[in-house]
């Protein structure tokens, strides 16, 4: 049970964390995918983090903000990165006992992918140099990221980067192969 005002994508993540730490203790393969509302609507974030980047967006210049206006958008991003960063640490250190003697990071793929461009209609972010955002056909509703990593592999190139294109449902048979 969680408090009432626990942040869902802090929830989950803690879940999911958890969830890393009992398959690694037990030895077990397992799958994973935490798909939370951060950075979908409804736009809600901590109270304190907005009052940080509000505090932050007055400090600029209209050059500076570049079109991202919106703190509490702003406060999710960081609760997406927190949650991505807590979801690596428990790769690192499933038990969470200050050793990474029992870390399953080497033998683990990452993907780190959205479901399509940033949200746009509501004057939130801004998408630049790309047209449009969300439920658009523009490039900036349909160019999402896609990162990808394993180290377990030295055959499995490492930072490399392409240009080629990629659609999410390529990704279950690609990582089987």
């Amino acid at each position: 049970s969680y408090p009432a005002d626990a942040y869902l994508s802090d929830v989950l993540s803690m879940e999911a964390a958890d969830y890393i730490g009992e398959r690694a203790a037990a030895d077990e393969p397992f799958f994973v995918m935490v798909s939370h509302y951060v950075v979908h609507t409804p736009i809600q974030a901590p109270a304190p983090l907005v009052s940080y980047y509000q505090n932050k967006i007055n400090g600029l210049t209209p050059a500076e903000i570049d079109g991202h206006t919106d703190a509490t958008y702003a406060a999710m991003v960081q609760k997406m990165d927190e949650s991505l960063g807590r979801l690596l640490d428990a790769l690192i250190d499933p038990n969470r006992d200050g050793s990474t003697d029992d870390s399953i990071f080497d033998e683990t793929v990452i993907v780190f992918t959205a479901d399509n461009g940033g949200l746009t209609n509501f004057s939130i972010t801004s998408n630049r140099p790309f047209r449009d955002g969300k439920g658009n056909i523009y490039e900036g509703g349909i160019r999402e990221p896609l990162i990808v990593a394993y180290t377990g592999d030295e055959d499995v190139g490492r930072g490399v980067t392409s240009d080629a294109n990629a659609v999410g449902y390529d990704i279950y048979p690609t990582i089987l192969d």
